[in-house]
């Protein structure tokens, strides 16, 4: 066998046991990946929307704000999971932990409204 396909494999070898580590950190000590990147996401809710994929990965969400009066509902992981209105997630509230999910909008359309969010991603 080569060194490079020794290399190769080592480098396979290593990987799975780095994500078997994170799974076993995330799973059965509560340990969770820490934010990679985030996104400031400024959504115009004049647009209508029914479960639309606004962002992936996600690890921490807050609702920065919302136009007085603006009605918008989330969905996190799946669109199969029950809708968070407005009403649950007000302007300042925070999600944290969530295992990479992803977040779907709906909203209909209401002229002059918007939507600020801000993600974090693993």
């Amino acid at each position: 066998m080569s060194v490079f396909a020794s290399a190769s494999i080592a480098e396979k070898r290593l990987k799975e046991l780095v994500e078997k580590l994170r799974r076993v950190l995330r799973e059965e000590l509560g340990v969770y990946i820490i934010a990679r990147d985030y996104d400031l996401l400024v959504l115009d809710l004049g647009v209508e929307r029914s479960d639309e994929l606004i962002a992936t990965n996600v690890i921490t969400l807050s609702i920065i704000s919302a136009t007085s009066g603006a009605t918008y509902s989330i969905k996190l992981f799946s669109t199969d999971k029950p809708a968070l209105s407005q009403d649950i997630l007000p302007p300042s509230t925070t999600i944290e932990r969530l295992n990479r999910a992803n977040v779907y909008l709906s909203n209909p359309a209401q002229a002059g409204a918007s939507l600020k969010i801000l993600v974090f991603k693993g």
